[in-house]
């Protein structure tokens, strides 16, 4: 945990938001204001955990009322752009001769991956 890194260098951890931690002058006992402070780190991080956790089963909620409504959910689609096909076309008559799959991508600025996704997308018309 860093704050036990920052602690064990010697460094006083200040919780602005928690005013009464920070008066170190009446706190005439470090292991007690160490153990203060790690009992209230610990219970910030717990809640903080119970927070996160209710916004996400909250989220996954409201998308699971979005699909039963029959909303598409995730990026839109892109299509194809007609440049590729034009030079797919010709890469598939062999104008482009011997050149391979990788480089043909290459060639047309985009991932092999992303060749083969147009490629299907091609395929399925």
């Amino acid at each position: 945990m860093e704050i036990k890194d920052l602690q064990s260098k010697g460094i006083r951890v200040v919780a602005l938001d928690v005013p009464f931690l920070n008066d170190w002058e009446k706190m005439n006992d470090d292991s007690l204001s160490k153990m203060i402070i790690d009992i209230f780190v610990t219970l910030k991080a717990h809640i903080a955990q119970q927070e996160k956790e209710k916004i996400h089963d909250r989220v996954m909620q409201e998308l699971d009322v979005a699909r039963k409504k029959g909303k598409k959910l995730g990026r839109p689609s892109t299509g194809v752009p007609k440049e590729f096909i034009k030079e797919y076309n010709k890469f598939q008559s062999g104008e482009y001769g011997s050149v391979t799959v990788v480089q043909f991508a290459k060639l047309q600025g985009i991932a092999v991956s992303t060749f083969y996704k147009y490629v299907g997308i091609l395929k399925e018309r």
